[in-house]
């Protein structure tokens, strides 16, 4: 499914993950076990790589006021 599709199902609860499918293994890497579901991210609006908030020194309420956010590798 591409951004397109996602938009128009009119879903407004969903979790995105940098989770990788195997094709071969059939398999997320890295597994569903090893994520960490109650860390908050923020994606960078130039790459659009995500970041762990905690990672990256921002809390929430930082993430919150930002109109857009650069990550320490596009900031250089």
């Amino acid at each position: 499914m591409n951004i397109d599709e996602f938009e128009n199902t009119g879903t407004s609860n969903a979790y995105f993950t940098r989770a990788k499918y195997n094709t071969i293994s059939k398999q997320l890497e890295p597994p569903i076990t090893q994520w960490k579901k109650d860390l908050l991210y923020i994606q960078c609006d130039q790459c659009n790589k995500w970041f762990h908030l905690s990672c990256m020194g921002l809390t929430q309420e930082q993430a919150n006021q930002m109109e857009q956010y650069s990550c320490k590798i596009c900031k250089k």
